[in-house]
């Protein structure tokens, strides 16, 4: 039962793939581009499916694919003229391919209506085609006895390689799958079968059985090769004409026994040479597929070595120089390979994101068809790598933003040629990585946010009060608030307010950070910063008092003791810091932490310039930086509610826990700091005055009126 539910899951895992090569074939025939090449992609691509279904017993796919299939294959076959009304609903047939998989993947039941209305409009199609199976009987093949007899027979020879189980392919299911096509004899070849005394466990998974095989069917020649597409380079194969003692009083027409078969229909036996250059072929196969499962106790493994190798460059410390000399440097080659090793793992794990790019298309089709629009997709960077835990997150948040862009960002025809613009509008998705991380955009050509709507909604929502004063990218960032819509009624595109908010909780919880840039009337750029794993990364660790922090390395601009001349009090216990030509806040962590036997005096401390993935930057002030190290990211989530500024927890080299800092978390942190935005504001708008050393008192001044 193990390993049949091994195999299972292999075929559920290559469905995958087969629907993802279908919906992109459908989707160059939906744009015109119905070429006998990408229509066979199509069709192959279901009848592997039906096939692998009707080896595993799901009779529902295997029907509902049969029918897809047989409209398909009229479509191969020159007999129906697909347009886009009708690729549309092969694209519909191909979604609910897919959720009768994904429901027999998860032992749930297929509801009897699923699908039934596409099924008909399948069947519709097919019976108004018009179309004619040829005759089997109408061969003008005289010396082909079995098209004489009105049946035709195949002799197949199949003998796998050694090492085909191991791929997760199972023999019988093919064999299962050619009797779909008709009536087997089977003969087992145990020539290779060794010895019952030289079978040893390293046997155990290696096959020996050969199979001859007789199908009576009407398929044709390349139905029955498509049945071992999956194995081709695995196993020895000859597919031949069968030629059957045919009972010649039950002929129609005069049999000719001296004339011999075409030499074209009967193809010589492959040679040893070919042979060998395809086991050649197998046994340098390019790629094998392993369960995600055992690639993630590879990466666990791998973190908890870090961790370990972490522990043994702290305990190195402490030792004296003669003994600790030698153990160090090994110590360090080891931590070199300890990160060679964690990029190679990590390497396994990580996809083109081109995976979920090509889903975007046909999401901005139906939904600009719905919004009465006319709106063109491009990407850009669709081989750009990123984890597979991060991608498969992906997946619904950039649906939302999508969507989004094409209900609210680009405008209608009429609306665009009356602004100047083309009638139909553009969105543009790209990939690309960024200092350790995967930064996707999606900008559009359309109106931009309208940021005197959004404020007004946010006024009557609630979110902010009239007293406050934003810039316009906080105004824009708004619609990521819970709740926020401008739809003014609700729609099945939008209007729900559940959206941007989903998106943005998602992405947090990715440990990644969205913002939004418009420009009115030209457009808008949503920006996604996402790590590239959820495993491990580069960080620094600094002191708070007692405590450790980890800041990721990839925020930090530099660190510094502050000049007293650059310091800015704005009221008790809030400052800001002139670094690198502009004013930016300090944050002491011992205050948002409550981190009592902390430095306190900021003239004492070391303050660490970080900047997010906007260009927004901050500076924590902190104790002491401890220094570098690879740290492995341990999640807070399962058991732990989320935390303004701490992204996750690691263990350090002595064994301590230690908190993984939000940087963008930490620049939100207004409240934390008793801060209100406006006072801020206020005050960068008086860089001269302060450069020009205007007393802090008139400054405190100024902010209690900003208070009241």
């Amino acid at each position: 039962m193990i390993v049949f539910d091994q195999f299972k899951q292999t075929y559920f895992e290559e469905c995958e793939d087969r629907i993802q090569e279908a919906e992109e074939g459908l989707t160059v025939m939906l744009d015109g581009g119905a070429d006998d090449g990408v229509v066979n992609q199509v069709f192959r691509a279901i009848h592997s499916i039906k096939g692998g279904a009707g080896a595993f017993g799901f009779d529902t796919i295997v029907g509902f694919a049969h029918q897809f299939e047989t409209t398909l294959d009229l479509v191969r076959e020159g007999a129906l003229s697909p347009d886009r009304e009708m690729c549309t609903l092969f694209l519909h047939a191909n979604d609910i391919v897919a959720d009768m998989l994904s429901r027999e993947q998860n032992d749930e039941e297929i509801p009897s209506d699923l699908g039934q209305d596409v099924l008909a409009a399948l069947e519709k199609i097919v019976a108004g085609s018009g179309a004619v199976v040829a005759d089997p009987l109408a061969s003008t093949d005289a010396g082909n006895f079995a098209d004489i007899a009105g049946v035709k027979a195949w002799r197949i020879h199949f003998m796998p390689h050694k090492g085909l189980l191991k791929t997760g392919n199972e023999p019988l299911f093919l064999l299962r799958a050619l009797q779909d096509l008709g009536e087997l004899d089977v003969d087992v070849d145990l020539d290779h079968l060794p010895s019952f005394s030289d079978l040893t466990a390293d046997h155990v998974e290696d096959c020996y059985l050969g199979w001859d095989i007789t199908l009576h069917t009407e398929a044709p020649r390349d139905e029955i090769v498509e049945v071992f597409d999956f194995v081709e380079d695995l196993c020895d194969l000859t597919i031949e004409p069968f030629e059957e003692p045919v009972d010649v009083s039950q002929a129609d027409v005069p049999v000719a026994p001296e004339v011999p078969l075409v030499a074209a229909a009967k193809p010589a036996k492959e040679p040893a040479a070919k042979k060998a250059v395809q086991a050649t072929k197998s046994s340098g196969s390019a790629s094998i597929r392993v369960d995600l499962e055992r690639i993630d106790s590879l990466v666990n493994l791998v973190g908890e070595m870090v961790i370990a190798q972490s522990m043994l460059q702290e305990q190195v410390r402490w030792l004296p120089i003669e003994v600790g000399g030698k153990i160090g440097e090994g110590v360090e080659n080891l931590a070199r390979h300890m990160r060679d090793l964690q990029e190679s793992v990590m390497a396994v794990r990580a996809q083109p994101i081109k995976s979920v790019f090509t889903r975007m298309p046909r999401i901005v089709r139906e939904v600009s068809a719905i919004c009465g629009k006319d709106i063109r997709i491009t990407t850009s960077g669709e081989e750009t790598e990123v984890d597979k835990t991060v991608l498969e997150n992906l997946i619904d948040p950039l649906t939302h933003m999508i969507r989004n862009s094409v209900d609210h960002g680009v405008e209608k025809p009429a609306d665009r040629v009356a602004a100047g613009k083309t009638s139909h509008g553009t969105i543009h998705l790209s990939a690309r990585h960024k200092s350790g991380r995967i930064i996707i955009e999606i900008e559009d050509d359309g109106k931009g946010v309208n940021r005197d709507a959004v404020w007004a909604k946010a006024l009557k929502q609630g979110i902010v009060t009239p007293e406050a004063t934003l810039t316009p990218h906080e105004i824009d960032n708004l619609i990521f608030k819970p709740g926020f819509s401008t739809a003014e009624s609700v729609s099945e595109v939008s209007g729900r307010g559940v959206g941007m908010d989903v998106v943005k909780r998602n992405v947090s919880d990715m440990g990644g950070r969205i913002t939004v840039s418009s420009v009115p009337g030209e457009g808008c750029k949503m920006t996604l910063s996402l790590p590239l794993t959820l495993a491990v990364m580069d960080g620094m660790v600094v002191s708070v008092g007692s405590q450790r922090f980890v800041l990721p390395t990839v925020n930090i601009v530099e660190s510094f003791q502050p000049n007293s001349d650059a310091i800015s009090k704005l009221t008790e216990g809030v400052n800001i810091i002139q670094a690198r030509g502009e004013y930016v806040r300090v944050i002491p962590l011992c205050d948002v932490f409550h981190i009592d036997d902390a430095i306190l005096d900021i003239n004492e401390a070391l303050l660490i310039l970080l900047e997010g993935d906007d260009g927004q930057r901050v500076a924590v002030m902190v104790d002491d930086v401890l220094g570098q190290q690879q740290v492995v990211i341990k999640s807070l989530e399962t058991n732990f509610s989320a935390v303004d500024g701490i992204s996750a927890a690691t263990i350090l080299g002595n064994g301590d826990v230690a908190l993984i800092l939000d940087v963008p978390g930490l620049s939100d942190m207004r409240a934390k700091i008793d801060l209100k935005q406006e006072v801020l504001n206020h005050a960068l708008s008086k860089k001269e005055a302060l450069d020009q050393g205007v007393a802090i008192e008139q400054e405190e001044g100024v902010c209690n009126e900003c208070s009241d």
